[in-house]
């Protein structure tokens, strides 16, 4: 089977050396490099074609004519494949010389249409600072949920848990999720999407790569530290929760028009948003009312189907407090 990378770049000189580097000792080297630059005004270009001048496999590399962002980036990297399997590449990683070898072993062995892997969590000097599934909380009781196919899409509903950098698609299976929901990162829309289709994705409990964590990365590991977890209980996010509705209600559109293989995908995703919007609406109901629909989300389990953290109900009623409190001093 034909392997494709597919390398997005803005500003990635610093690290782009390392992470090329570490593509050219692959064991098992790819067929194909497509390379899409989002608008950088650093060298990343020139130091890729200069970097990839003489590989051993096809190499392209483009300018997109304006910056589409990370998501449509992506999109538009991985559609210009042309191989069977599909790698999506960070330009500030390190990937380990088994990578590619093992991602395609696994899929021809399974059969899964996607799988994912662990990570080493590296500092900008790419020293060690953790393990990626052990930061995200991803235990083996949770891992569980990949063996059957009809826990696969309640499990990703409730916490994302593929990484980009970190996954290998088929690439029929990608290009029947799209077009990516412009809200989404890619990595959840492909991972939720595939599982709403029936798909099979396959965890492999292996770090083949160094995800390295800095200050400007556009994504990282930062929102799962503690103190920014302890800072959103008294965040004002009403918008937020409104936000992930429409992120959502993208997801739904999708799945009615064809892509869901279970009405009970689509029934839970619906539910989902249901409670989200709950959610939304709880500070403007003032607190009797309010309290009451916290009361109704416990009461209907839909707290525990589709929030992540047990302590979710009595994070609502903080900011139920904190917001009727607020208000009250206005008015006051």
């Amino acid at each position: 089977m034909k392997v494709s990378i597919a390398l997005c770049t803005w500003n990635g000189e610093r690290h782009l050396e390392a992470q090329l580097g570490s593509i050219l000792d692959q064991e098992r080297l790819p067929d194909e490099l497509v390379l899409r630059d989002d608008g950088s005004n650093d060298r990343t270009l020139e130091l890729a074609r200069d970097i990839l001048a003489g590989s051993p496999f096809r190499v392209d590399v483009a300018a997109n004519p304006s910056n589409l962002g990370s998501t449509a980036n992506f999109e538009s990297a991985l559609s210009a494949c042309n191989g069977d399997i599909l790698l999506p590449c960070d330009q500030d990683d390190v990937w380990h010389p088994d990578k590619i070898r093992r991602c395609v072993e696994v899929l021809e062995g399974s059969g899964a249409d996607l799988v994912f892997h662990d990570a080493r969590l590296v500092d900008v000097d790419l020293e060690p600072i953790g393990g990626l599934w052990s930061t995200l909380g991803l235990d083996t009781r949770r891992l569980e949920g990949f063996a059957r196919s009809d826990s696969v899409f309640p499990t990703l509903l409730r916490q994302p848990h593929v990484t980009g950098c970190c996954l290998a698609v088929r690439s029929e299976a990608f290009r029947s999720c799209l077009p990516i929901g412009r809200r989404w990162v890619h990595d959840e829309w492909l991972a939720l999407a595939l599982a709403a289709r029936g798909g099979r994705l396959v965890p492999l409990d292996e770090r083949l790569i160094d995800y390295r964590q800095h200050p400007v990365q556009q994504l990282g590991m930062h929102q799962t530290r503690w103190r920014w977890k302890m800072g959103r209980i008294f965040e004002a996010d009403a918008g937020a929760y409104a936000q992930e509705v429409e992120k959502l209600g993208e997801m739904a559109s999708y799945l009615r028009a064809g892509g869901a293989s279970t009405q009970a995908a689509l029934e839970l995703l619906e539910e989902r948003i249901f409670h989200g919007s709950a959610r939304s609406r709880m500070g403007a109901l003032g607190f009797r009312k309010g309290a009451g629909s916290i009361w109704s989300e416990w009461r209907s389990g839909r707290y525990a189907r589709h929030s992540w953290w047990k302590a979710a109900p009595f994070k609502d009623v903080l900011r139920l407090v904190a917001s009727s409190w607020s208000g009250g001093r206005e008015n006051g």
